[in-house]
């Protein structure tokens, strides 16, 4: 079907050209020349609306302008010219000339316009314009293209590189459009058009973006309407353009001859200006990494999650959200959207206001034995008058305490607390697994009756991936194709804050004896909406730790141990004190001893 989104793109044709240059066989260009001509026929049969006409909009006028000029250096590499008749010439350039033309009209007529279209526009203009200069019009190509390239430099961009719809396949596509046009302009300098900033620093920048947010293993979770992917391409191309050997240190195991490259400088961090967290333990591919989102609803590629993560380790994403796949008229598109598609807090029955909110009093801390990541968001306090709050505490490098408070007021709310995973989700007693043969994470939550009000089930299966409708025959590619879910229900009625205490701790080979459960503890001052004050046991083999959460100015008391603050972790060996970590500290006293902490960032003590 002709009328078909993407159809034109043309996408399912590029293999011909490809089967052409590996095998030598001219039969492929023949069989392309003559579907160019059958496309180019049908050009006023098909039917379709502004702005989303199947055939001339930007996305369909670049790629497929670009795929043409491709066809084209193909045929020059093989010597085939001479199977061009004069009509093939004529239905090549008149498309190229018509898409430039168009593409031109885009632009001047409608202005500046925030996202990817606008990418592929101007990239189809400067693509068209250098490639082909002998056209009268092409240096309004370039110029147009160029113009429009800056404001999207201008406005596109957050200063740690980040493109403004937080999302790493269409950032990517975005960000190779900026290199192939950075490289056109100093390949011809020429015919160079002169512009007010320095593309190729921002185009590094924008490299840098996706080596911080990268997985150990160069993985990137499916972010928004990102897919799951490891963009070794991605990589490859930043250490060529950079000159900078460590993008190639996440993808060196995928690559035929290992390179020489350098660890990046960096773990765990912030990135503020696009509002991510990242925590990772190291860039072996069995490292443990994790990714919190806590940013803005930037338009229509965007999802419900907020304060939300995946995570990685054993080399596999355990904790993974839904993501997308496919096209955007997939039976799936509004559940890959949704509130439960997400590992965070859905208050059951209320409307969430993801679109006009973002992540608050954020907090980040990071030091070689943890890493912290709290935070606020208002969705649901128009709609439910609830505030929800997140804490994450990073056990380097075996597991993670979720501390979340779902604050209630002046009526009580259920909630429920969502989790998904490539791995099936069975519960028992007090705790839940996902695992497959030989791996897993243990999912044990501190209040047991959230298991045993908890429901469990299947997101979609491989099975369901293959029946997506496709335009061009080919089912998606998908990795972890299978997805399941566990939904922990809680309430609380004596206090309007409920907690959802959750320990995740990944593990290949035998499961570990991995528990967390409230400890009884003197509170003294008035925490405001929407903490919960709380100290909390963790377990994990041998491994035991007390852990304090509260706020500046309110104290929490068990064990001979007192904390006010934020959040502190004391790791106890044969029930002695040894370790502390702390995190914007008013004050810890341990068996009489004041701990001197500074009430600023994080911090780590011996004991």
């Amino acid at each position: 079907d002709q009328s078909k989104y993407g159809f034109h793109y043309l996408i399912w044709m590029e293999s011909l050209p490809h089967a052409a240059i590996e095998s030598g066989d001219n039969r492929y260009i023949t069989a392309y020349l003559d579907i160019l001509s059958q496309w180019y026929a049908a050009r006023d049969t098909i039917t379709g609306a502004r702005p989303m006409h199947p055939v001339f909009y930007e996305l369909g006028l670049s790629g497929r302008s670009k795929r043409f000029l491709d066809f084209m250096y193909a045929m020059k590499l093989l010597d085939t010219g001479s199977k061009l008749s004069p009509n093939h010439v004529r239905i090549l350039f008149k498309s190229l000339l018509g898409a430039g033309r168009w593409l031109t009209l885009e632009q001047t007529t409608k202005g500046y316009r925030q996202g990817n279209w606008q990418v592929h526009g101007f990239w189809g203009l400067l693509t068209i314009g250098y490639t082909i200069p002998e056209f009268r019009e092409s240096t309004e190509f370039r110029s147009v293209g160029a113009e429009y390239l800056e404001h999207h430099l201008e406005r596109d961009y957050y200063e740690d590189g980040g493109h403004s719809e937080r999302c790493y396949s269409y950032g990517s596509g975005c960000l190779k459009h900026f290199e192939e046009a950075t490289l056109l302009a100093e390949a011809n300098p020429q015919i160079a058009i002169t512009t007010k900033h320095d593309w190729r620093s921002h185009v590094a920048k924008a490299f840098s973006w996706f080596l911080k947010m990268a997985g150990p293993g160069g993985e990137c979770p499916g972010i928004n309407d990102g897919l799951f992917m490891k963009p070794v391409d991605l990589f490859q191309r930043a250490a060529e353009f950079t000159g900078d050997s460590s993008y190639l240190r996440p993808i060196r195991h995928e690559l035929t001859e290992t390179p020489e490259s350098e660890e990046p400088e960096f773990r765990s961090m912030q990135l503020g200006p696009s509002e991510f967290c990242v925590m990772r333990t190291g860039w072996e591919p069995d490292d443990t990494f994790m990714l919190v989102n806590y940013g803005q609803y930037p338009g229509g590629h965007s999802h419900m999650g907020i304060l939300d993560f995946n995570l990685y380790a054993q080399g596999v994403p355990m904790a993974a959200e839904v993501g997308r796949f496919g096209p955007y008229d997939a039976p799936l598109n509004l559940f890959y959207r949704s509130e439960q598609a997400h590992n965070h807090i859905v208050v059951e029955g209320a409307e969430s206001a993801r679109a006009e909110i973002r992540g608050e009093d954020i907090e980040f801390g990071s030091t070689d034995a943890f890493d912290f990541f709290a935070g606020i968001h208002r969705g649901y306090e128009t709609s439910a008058q609830v505030i929800i709050e997140r804490r994450i505490l990073f056990i380097k490098p075996w597991g993670f305490l979720i501390s979340d408070a779902v604050s209630c007021s002046p009526r009580r709310r259920s909630s429920l607390w969502y989790l998904h995973s490539p791995f099936p989700i069975n519960t028992s007693a007090d705790q839940a697994l996902a695992s497959g043969e030989g791996i897993g994470m243990v999912i044990a939550p501190a209040d047991p009756r959230q298991i045993k009000y908890a429901h469990t089930g299947i997101d979609y299966l491989e099975e369901m991936v293959q029946e997506m409708p496709l335009y061009s025959g080919v089912p998606p590619t998908v990795h972890w194709p299978d997805r399941y879910f566990i939904a922990l229900r809680g309430w609380n009625i004596l206090e309007p804050v409920t907690p959802f205490d959750v320990l995740l701790v990944p593990f290949r080979g035998d499961q570990p004896k991995a528990s967390v459960e409230p400890m009884e503890c003197n509170v003294v001052g008035n925490p405001s909406r929407p903490a919960r004050p709380r100290a909390l046991r963790v377990k994990s083999n041998d491994q035991e730790l007390h852990i304090f959460h509260s706020i500046p100015g309110v104290s929490v008391s068990t064990h001979e141990i007192t904390f006010s603050g934020c959040t502190a972790a004391i790791e106890l060996q044969d029930g002695t004190p040894t370790r502390a970590f702390v995190h914007k500290g008013d004050a810890l006293g341990i068996r009489g001893t004041q701990v001197p902490v500074s009430g600023e960032g994080s911090e780590v003590f011996n004991l």
